[in-house]
């Protein structure tokens, strides 16, 4: 028959494992050779439910069926396809049927040598890999690749129970969602324990992961090299970015790994400072170091040397701080009594003011924000004032992927950034709710300067990466505006 007609040109094999009658004990697997396999019908159905493994590569020219049946294949390190130019997923399981593919037997899983897979599927319906309807699939070890499909390029479960421990899950295709998963229907689940899913594509919604209509979906993160997952949003993937450490939950997901384009920047006590994509140049000045009483931050070193400017981020990166020692302050000298001054006769008294501008022409009198004298000064807030001090024009929202649409500064940053004031920590993040150091305040007011047309130019004074409160920013702030303005 055609399903199998290989085994006889190869000399392939599929054992059956029998009990042959009660009291005696099942044989090990014996590889019985059929030049025409007497396991599967015309229409591609197996025959009856059991155990089979692969004594060869197995290509079949139509779709496997597994139907109301209980049955286990052993891949065995060979590889189960379609034949060029079929249509169809390689396998389908139905009405509250159970399949469990495993791969053992193998000797280099870790080199990919001789690892079982199962592809070659290609159908403009669900499931190119494996289809899965009112059953359950187990799949233990072995490889998922190279499958097309309308929804689930590799597996694609509709009210089906997915488990997936080991398995590598690549490169797989979809039309619509779920380039490596599709996983529907408020019956269904899939739970990957371990293995790895990634670097599939789907032209809609979910190129690694699609899970919704109520399917339950669990992904671990024990043995696969991924840092995280995308999001996708209203603006495409990237528009969300979550370091999970496992995902449980119903709702809908629409997912893409980020395996291997992501890394942390930790510092030497094991602290993470950011996490920067592959390829990316970061101001190192910007990483806050913390605080250390009786020290001063003198700069980031990596493999010993200091570094200044920018990084370009090529692998994970561990930074140690430095530190330099204050100087113990001396005691003030003692103050020798002197002769006391007449007292001043009551008369006009003049004020002061701020470099000639009146006390209601200071720039920050009346900020319409809260701040407190030691408050740490943020980077977003810091843009709200300089929004405040252009009296707040229209504004639309930035391009900055960690700035959501409700963040209480969003239309500020927004502002910034189309006037080339608001610069990111990367291309893409601006770290809204970091603490703004003296370096990045000096670069936000003399963009601003730049902007209103003066050529005032602050410069920087003290340690640029010194993170800065409210109250230390204030002097510098208002100095600055009062030469600005004057």
């Amino acid at each position: 028959m055609k399903a199998w007609k290989q085994f006889g040109k190869r000399g392939f094999a599929v054992a059956l494992s029998l009990v042959l009658c009660a009291g005696m004990a099942a044989p090990a697997f014996a590889a019985v050779e059929f030049k025409k396999d007497e396991h599967v019908d015309e229409k591609g159905f197996l025959k009856a439910g059991g155990e089979y493994y692969l004594a060869g590569d197995v290509e079949l020219d139509h779709t496997l069926r597994i139907d109301n049946q209980e049955v286990s294949i052993d891949l065995n390190g060979y590889t189960l396809s379609l034949t060029k130019g079929a249509v169809g997923s390689v396998i389908r399981v139905e009405n509250d049927s159970k399949l469990t593919v495993t791969d053992e037997g193998v000797e280099d899983v870790e080199k990919g040598e001789g690892v079982g897979a199962i592809t070659g599927g290609n159908t403009k319906d669900n499931g190119g890999g494996v289809y899965v309807s009112e059953s359950e699939l187990r799949i233990i070890g072995g490889r998922i690749f190279g499958n097309k499909a309308g929804n689930g390029g590799g597996i694609g479960a509709d009210n089906g129970v997915v488990v997936v421990e080991g398995c590598a899950i690549v490169g797989n295709e979809a039309e619509y969602s779920g380039g490596g998963v599709w996983n529907d229907g408020s019956g269904g689940s899939f739970t990957m324990n371990s293995g790895t899913l990634c670097n599939n594509t789907a032209d809609g919604l979910g190129d690694d992961v699609y899970s919704g209509g109520a399917a339950r979906l669990t992904l671990a993160d024990d043995d696969r090299d991924i840092s995280g997952w995308y999001r996708d949003g209203s603006v495409g993937w990237g528009n969300e970015y979550v370091r999970y450490a496992g995902i449980n939950g119903t709702e809908d997901y629409y997912l893409k790994a980020a395996h291997d384009q992501y890394f942390m920047l930790v510092d030497s006590e094991g602290g993470s400072l950011a996490e920067v994509e592959k390829g990316v140049e970061i101001d190192v000045s910007i990483l806050y170091p913390g605080e250390r009483d009786g020290w001063t931050f003198i700069g980031w070193a990596l493999d010993g040397e200091l570094v200044e400017g920018f990084l370009t981020v090529t692998g994970p990166v561990t930074l140690e701080a430095r530190w330099e020692k204050d100087e113990a302050e001396q005691p003030a000298p003692p103050v020798t009594p002197g002769v006391p001054t007449a007292p001043e006769v009551p008369g006009d008294v003049e004020d002061p003011g701020l470099t000639d501008i009146e006390d209601e022409d200071v720039p920050l009198a009346g900020l319409p924000l809260a701040l407190e004298p030691e408050e740490l000064l943020t980077r977003g807030k810091f843009m709200a004032i300089l929004h405040w001090m252009d009296s707040e024009p229209a504004a639309e929202l930035s391009a900055f992927l960690d700035v959501a649409a409700d963040h209480d500064f969003a239309l500020a940053i927004g502002w910034a950034q189309f006037n080339g004031i608001a610069v990111g920590v990367t291309e893409t993040e601006f770290a809204p709710d970091q603490v703004v150091t003296r370096g990045q305040l000096v670069e936000f007011l003399n963009r601003y300067a730049k902007y209103i047309g003066s050529d005032l130019v602050l410069e920087v004074e003290g340690n640029p990466g010194e993170a800065l409160t409210w109250a230390m920013a204030e002097e510098i702030i208002n100095d600055f505006f009062a030469r600005l303005y004057a």
